[in-house]
């Protein structure tokens, strides 16, 4: 007996050495809270187990109706529950068997599931929402649908509350043609099969009322009377209205309105008045509502266009292009050429230019000019464009055509030249018909070694035939003179005149005459007068000419052997000009400085009397003198004449007293 109970206890202590442990829970942690209604329970691997047994109940004692009983394999840590109870407490325990075994139930645990879920955007009280607008939650794992009201009342029953629900495959919704300037306020709540969390604290949203204009920037000037307008689009709008007037009030007979789809961002207005100040604002529709209209905005169509070349005052060739910058899509270009500032001479040169395209490089933006402007020019040209509305105002420049050809070859005075000759040689002077050249021995070139060449204008390379030619064999110890002028259709150039020499000894031409009398700017000369100069050096003789006018056309021409020459009979109340060159009998030098001179008025005074008297009352003799006799004295006032005064005296007094009479005629 003494044996069988050792043995008895014996087993006793092998069976709980040995007897299968139950697994050690590791989460949910015990005591959590806010899990979500899918959970995994996870458990510790027990060695030697089969299978594990799992309780979920909502009493700790695992005999409430909702007991929910499961076993898994234990190849697997954990097994997922869902479709949990919100708000509900769960406990759990686990226990682990085997063919020849089963443990007992671990220690429960217990867990709390969430009752709600979270929202996410748009952030509580945000404002300038788009009327689409997407509102989204965090999701929760185990709920499979999601429920939303938005209403634009806290307590969501107004009559625009909206529903509604999606499943846990999106994390939100989005919200369409919601209203301009609107609160709108939103909730949610999870579903699952079995139960529903309550509703979310409840967030709101502001949506904007209106959209921002984006350029031209408010207050732009010389804007293109073809200038696109755009607006930052938003998302939700579907239609943008345009208002654009020269008013801000966007009431004058020019308001003009447009629209256009959410498909543009912008509309382009075309044939806006040169020189005028838009405003312009813009508002939103979609199906439900319309924003308010954009504050105004305005921007000022550019007056004149832009020209390019010449600059203004520039030297040009007679052959030569005006150019300027285009204008985006006006009708037709024009332009004025004139050498005054009216555009109204005979020689007036207009002309129209058809538009291509906005680029400033097509041959619309502008125009050449060749054999139709005179040499030593001011000219004064503009350019204006056209299109179906309005016509802009001039752009003006003035540019000066160059009188001359610019000499390259001989250096002027050169010394030693060959007498085999010499090229000589000139740079183009573009867009001209004809260059002249001439070559003497006399800088009058009227000798009759005189040679005369007429070269055709090839082109504006200075490296052709026609801007060159060679002399042929020339005199030993002779100096040459050539000289070159250009001329087109219209008009002819000045000379351009060096000297170059077959000897060593250089060229001495008489000095220029220095002007002495009258002086320049000399006024109350008398009719006949006398042009004095000073004498020149190397001077034999002397031209001089004279005019009415500063460009000597018509004018006259004298010669004179001394450095004065006389002239009479010049009008009274004149302006003349003068000048003088001199001469050695072969070569001249060229013309003095222009002076000026003004000849006296000539006055004529008729006397005219008026009173009770007549020449022969006051015994005037006009034929001797005018003088009065004394032995008849007159005292009619105001002369009061005694008898005893001076002749000079009497005239005077005479004089006096018509004058006051009857005035002077």
């Amino acid at each position: 007996m003494k044996k069988l109970s050792i043995i008895y206890i014996l087993s006793a202590i092998s069976l709980n050495i040995f007897a299968i442990e139950p697994p050690n829970h590791t989460s949910p942690a015990n005591g959590s809270t806010d899990i979500n209604p899918k959970i995994s329970l996870m458990i510790d691997h027990v060695t030697g187990a089969e299978y594990y047994d799992f309780q979920v109940d909502t009493s700790a004692s695992f005999d409430s109706p909702d007991l929910t009983e499961f076993t898994i394999d234990a190849v697997y840590w954990g097994k997922s529950v869902e479709d949990l109870r919100f708000s509900e407490k769960y406990y759990w325990h686990v226990r682990t068997r085997n063919t020849t075994d089963t443990s007992i139930w671990s220690n429960a645990w217990h867990f709390t599931v969430t009752n709600n879920i979270t929202l996410n955007s748009p952030a509580n009280g945000a404002t300038n929402q788009n009327p689409q607008t997407a509102i989204f939650i965090n999701q929760k794992t185990g709920i499979d649908f999601y429920d939303y009201q938005i209403d634009t009342t806290a307590n969501f029953n107004s009559p625009l509350l909206e529903e509604y629900s999606h499943s846990d495959e999106f994390s939100g919704k989005t919200l369409y043609d919601l209203r301009f300037g609107q609160k709108y306020y939103w909730r949610a709540r999870g579903r699952h099969a079995v139960d529903t969390t309550d509703w979310t604290e409840t967030w709101d949203f502001t949506v904007t009322n209106n959209i921002t204009l984006n350029s031209p920037a408010n207050g732009t000037v010389n804007a293109n009377p073809q200038t696109a307008i755009f607006i930052n689009q938003k998302t939700g709008i579907d239609f943008y209205d345009y208002q654009i007037d020269t008013t801000a009030n966007f009431n004058s007979p020019l308001l003009e309105e447009y629209s256009h789809s959410d498909e543009f961002s912008g509309k382009t207005l075309y044939d806006l008045r040169f020189g005028q100040k838009y405003y312009w604002r813009a508002r939103g529709r979609h199906a439900v509502d319309t924003t308010d209209w954009t504050n105004a905005w305005n921007f000022t169509v550019k007056e004149t266009l832009t020209l390019s070349s010449p600059n203004n005052g520039d030297d040009v060739w007679t052959g030569m292009f005006i150019n300027w910058n285009s204008m985006i899509s006006v009708n037709l270009y024009q332009y004025q050429v004139d050498t005054i500032n009216t555009f109204d001479s005979d020689v007036l040169i207009e002309g129209q230019k058809d538009y291509i395209n906005s680029s400033s490089y097509n041959s619309d933006t502008e125009q050449y000019f060749s054999d139709t402007l005179f040499f030593g020019q001011v000219y004064y040209w503009r350019v204006s464009a056209i299109h179906d509305n309005d016509t802009c105002e001039w752009a003006e420049r003035t540019f000066n055509t160059r009188d001359y050809v610019t000499l390259y070859s001989p250096a002027d005075e050169s010394l030693n030249i060959s007498t085999s000759g010499i090229y000589l040689d000139w740079n183009s002077h573009r867009g001209v018909s004809f260059y002249d050249l001439e070559i003497d021995t006399t800088n009058q070139f009227n000798s009759p070694g005189l040679q005369q060449f007429s070269k055709e204008y090839i082109s504006w390379s200075n490296n052709n035939s026609d801007t060159y030619q060679h002399t042929g064999v020339l005199e030993e110890n002779t100096i040459y003179f050539w000289r070159v002028r250009a001329r087109n259709n219209v008009d002819t150039s000045a000379w351009v005149l060096r000297w170059f020499s077959t000897g060593e000894t250089p060229l001495e031409l008489p000095e220029i005459p220095i002007l002495t009398s009258p002086e320049n700017g000399a006024g109350y000369q008398p009719t006949n007068i006398v042009f004095n100069w000073e004498d020149a050096a190397n001077a034999s003789g002397y031209v001089i000419e004279y005019a009415d006018n500063p460009a000597f056309n018509p004018s006259i021409q004298n010669t004179s052997p001394v450095s004065e020459y006389p002239v009479s009979g010049l009008s009274s109340g004149q302006t003349y000009y003068w000048r003088v060159y001199s001469s050695d009998g072969t070569n001249i030098s060229e013309w003095s400085e222009v002076w000026s001179f003004a000849t006296s008025f000539q006055i004529n005074l008729k006397v005219f009397l008026e009173g009770p008297f007549n020449v022969s009352d006051m015994n005037v003799d006009l034929n001797n003198g005018g003088l009065l006799p004394l032995s008849q004295p007159y005292n009619t006032s105001p002369w009061n004449y005694t008898g005893n005064e001076s002749v000079a005296f009497q005239i005077t007094r005479l004089l006096t007293g018509c004058l006051l009479i009857s005035g002077m005629q």
